[in-house]
C-alpha cells in the first residue's frame, strides 16, 4: 500500500484554504474580504465587563440570576453562559440598583479591513464613572478613553 500521509496532508491543506482556516501550522489563512464587514457570528459573540471600582458588581443578562464580578475584577461570557442572543444585560450594585446597561444583538458586531489597509469595526458598549471608578461592559471591541470621570459623592452606596 502506498504511503498515503502526503495525499492526507494534502487533502487536509486544500480543506482547510476552502473553508477559509488553516488546519496545519506555518500555511496561511486567506486574507479576510476587502470592503467587506465580517460579522462576528452569534455562537462567537462575548459580553465582557471590566470593573475597575472598589465594589463588587453582578451582571445579570436578560433577567437572569446574575454573574459576579468582584472589585476590580473582569467578566467575559458567551453563548453557553448567556443564552441566545439578544442579550440585555445590566451591571447592579449588591442591592440592585443598575449602574449601566446595554442591549447586544446578533449582527451588531463586526470589523472591515478597507483596502487602503485601514480597518473598521463596530462594537455595542457602556460606560459609568464613579467616584470609586469605572465599569465598562461591551461586546466586541474594547472601549478606550477618555480619562475616567469624577463621578459623584454617593454613587458607590450600594
Amino acid at each position: 500500500m502506498p504511503n498515503l500521509l502526503p495525499r492526507l496532508l494534502l487533502g487536509l491543506a486544500t480543506a482547510g484554504a476552502a473553508t477559509g482556516c488553516s488546519m496545519l501550522p506555518g500555511l496561511p489563512t486567506p486574507p479576510l474580504p476587502k470592503g467587506i464587514q465580517v460579522v462576528t457570528p452569534p455562537d462567537r459573540m462575548r459580553l465582557e465587563v471590566s470593573n475597575g471600582t472598589t465594589i463588587p458588581v453582578l451582571l445579570t443578562v436578560n433577567g437572569q440570576p446574575g454573574h459576579p464580578v468582584p472589585a476590580g475584577g473582569r467578566a467575559d461570557l458567551g453563548l453557553a453562559d448567556l443564552g441566545p442572543l439578544p442579550w440585555t444585560a445590566q451591571v447592579r450594585t449588591a442591592s440592585g440598583r443598575v449602574l449601566v446597561a446595554l442591549v447586544v444583538r446578533a449582527g451588531e458586531v463586526w470589523t472591515q479591513e478597507n483596502s487602503d489597509g485601514s480597518g473598521e469595526a463596530k462594537s455595542v458598549g457602556g460606560r459609568v464613572d464613579l467616584s470609586c471608578g469605572r465599569i465598562d461592559i461591551w461586546s466586541g471591541v474594547p472601549m478606550h478613553g477618555p480619562a475616567p470621570g469624577s463621578g459623584a459623592p454617593g454613587d458607590c452606596d450600594p
